[in-house]
């Protein structure tokens, strides 16, 4: 059986941006397919309560059209330092979070506050990065490569069928909805991100202050976290925002074939247009 032919008008940048605005318009009509409203409202829930399935199927569109703005973002980053003039930016360099310093202690809650049942903090979307996290490790995995002995596998047997979610379960997604309500700000913002983002790759790929001097000592090269930056004449430059060749595998399983070879064709040129941003600042 042979696969149909690629749409060529889908392989240049307007024609993507065109396909990941039909995919929110698809996300926004999600709700108010799938969700439940209280019996007896007179105007229609925009914030719908959700069953556990269907908010992880529109959490899995949600990130899905979030890498989609990832990928046109660097796309157009790209043509950005091709075609037009940016500005290098000078920039702190992303270094690695310290993970070992303390957080600092929250006050308690007002007693009479606790009463009222209410959250102590507003509900936000996690951030919206440009790049994505490297795969994690596998050295636990090798150091145990037989998993957890079968006494624990067997005490934590006895409460799995209590704590099985189910998915009939009804929830909120606060989060998940702000995520949703994101997408069009994202998306609106497609050439201001991408202006920011050829600037201050480009300030990162520049020449450092006092490479010209040969007596200047080499600078030491940052301890980095998502991209990799490197000096003229040293190391090759290069910048990763994403971490490997093909999407995540949680955006791919369960999508439409539409949406999965739309996936696959944003991140390959997302990819490709990563790898070539360095040449264009030599």
């Amino acid at each position: 059986m042979q696969t149909p032919p690629t749409d060529e008008s889908k392989l240049t940048f307007e024609g993507m941006t065109a396909q990941a605005r039909m995919y929110l318009a698809r996300i926004a009509a999600f709700p108010t397919n799938w969700g439940l409203s209280d019996p007896g409202t007179k105007t229609p829930d925009m914030r719908p309560r959700l069953f556990r399935y269907d908010a992880k199927r529109l959490k899995r569109m949600v990130a899905s059209a979030e890498h989609m703005i990832r990928c046109l973002i660097i796309w157009l980053a790209y043509r950005k330092m091709r075609d037009e003039t940016v500005t290098p930016r000078p920039s702190p360099f992303p270094v690695a979070p310290d993970r070992t310093a303390p957080r600092r202690p929250f006050e308690p809650a007002h007693p009479q506050f606790v009463l009222r049942g209410l959250p102590l903090f507003e509900p936000k979307p996690p951030p919206f990065r440009i790049s994505m996290p490297a795969p994690r490790s596998d050295k636990t995995d090798a150091a145990d490569p037989y998993g957890p002995t079968r006494r624990h596998a067997r005490s934590r047997s006895r409460f799995r069928s209590r704590t099985r979610p189910r998915n009939d379960d009804v929830s909120q997604q606060e989060t998940l909805y702000l995520r949703l309500e994101r997408l069009g700000a994202l998306f609106d913002q497609l050439d201001v991100r991408a202006d920011r983002l050829a600037a201050r790759w480009a300030g990162w790929l520049g020449e450092p202050a006092g490479a010209d001097n040969a007596e200047s000592p080499a600078p030491e090269k940052p301890r980095i976290y998502g991209e990799a930056r490197s000096w003229r004449g040293g190391v090759t430059a290069m910048i990763r925002p994403l971490k490997s060749h093909d999407p995540p595998p949680d955006l791919i399983f369960d999508a439409p074939d539409d949406e999965i070879e739309d996936l696959h064709i944003l991140h390959d040129a997302a990819i490709r247009t990563a790898e070539g941003f360095p040449a264009l600042c030599g």
